[in-house]
């Protein structure tokens, strides 16, 4: 009795194969997508937590919120004087510092674990999500007319909580000595976040100071790859990025909503301007320092 054994030919072991890369080919893309949903999904968790712990410390202190510092804002990332940024004002009613890593970005440089670089220097201006200190947490001048000052706001005088950035998720930009972006962006965040058109408006103010070199604008072509530079504000899921607004709830803008309201300069990197105010999301009152943009 003759028994033949049966076994796949080159051909069939071929077509499996290809069929198994078709297969790979589609669930890995999906695979990545639903990854960035989960992260995206958990920062807007760290952001909930940040800003109900900004709004208990209000609570604790008059109705106001957190400072953009304890004393000079110059001096924070400094080892001494010791000068405490709304981090460390706030961590007591949030306690986990790892609600200040955005798990899109993860903490390569290790400030948020507990290494050596885990100091309150770092943890003072590098956390993944920046505050929108312009309006809500300003940095104003003294009686000498230098930038030493921290003011503040309080939570219930806000015109339009709901649809008012107070936090967002940010990053550092690659920078030159003039603090003018040079492409790319750097691998930490940062505490801070300029409102879109601000810096045009405030640069000259008598009493409110503002960050040089950090303006919203959408660069085409070899710029930064063709991506959007944005200040501080982080287009780290699609093409944009989480905020935590004033009234407490977190939401996840596009890119186009979150600089909504102004014209989001595209050519170089040129000053963006306000062109409908009731569209914008950063400001506190409606007063934009005593500019008064389009309606």
């Amino acid at each position: 009795m003759n028994h033949s054994r049966k076994a796949f030919t080159l051909v069939e072991l071929l077509i499996v194969i290809a069929i198994i890369a078709i297969l790979a080919g589609i669930l890995f893309p999906v695979l990545a997508q639903a990854k960035t949903a989960a992260y995206r999904s958990a920062s807007l968790s760290n952001l909930r937590q940040i800003v109900l712990a900004s709004l208990l410390y209000s609570n604790d202190h008059d109705d106001g919120l957190p400072l953009l510092a304890t004393g000079n804002p110059e001096n924070l990332g400094l080892p001494r004087p010791r000068v405490d940024s709304w981090v460390w004002t706030t961590q007591p009613y949030f306690r986990n510092l790892n609600v200040l890593v955005d798990p899109g970005m993860g903490d390569p440089s290790g400030f948020f674990g507990s290494g050596p670089a885990a100091t309150f220097f770092n943890q003072d201006v590098y956390p993944d999500y920046g505050v929108n200190y312009l309006f809500l947490a300003p940095w104003m001048r003294d009686a000498n007319g230098a930038c030493s000052l921290s003011g503040s706001v309080t939570s219930s005088g806000g015109s339009h909580p709901s649809t008012t950035i107070f936090y967002a998720g940010s990053y550092q930009p690659n920078e030159d000595a003039n603090n003018i972006p040079i492409g790319g962006y750097t691998d930490t965040g940062n505490w801070i976040v300029t409102a879109p058109a601000m810096l045009s408006i405030v640069s000259n103010s008598p009493t409110y100071c503002v960050w040089p070199g950090m303006d919203w604008a959408m660069h085409p072509g070899t710029f930064n790859g063709g991506q959007p530079f944005t200040a501080e504000a982080s287009q780290r899921y699609n093409h944009g990025g989480n905020n935590a607004m004033l009234d407490g709830h977190a939401m996840y803008l596009s890119n186009d909503r979150q600089a909504g309201g102004t014209d989001w300069a595209t050519s170089t990197y040129t000053h963006t301007r306000v062109v409908s105010a009731s569209k914008y999301l950063w400001d506190y009152d409606g007063t934009f320092f005593g500019t008064k943009p389009p309606p």
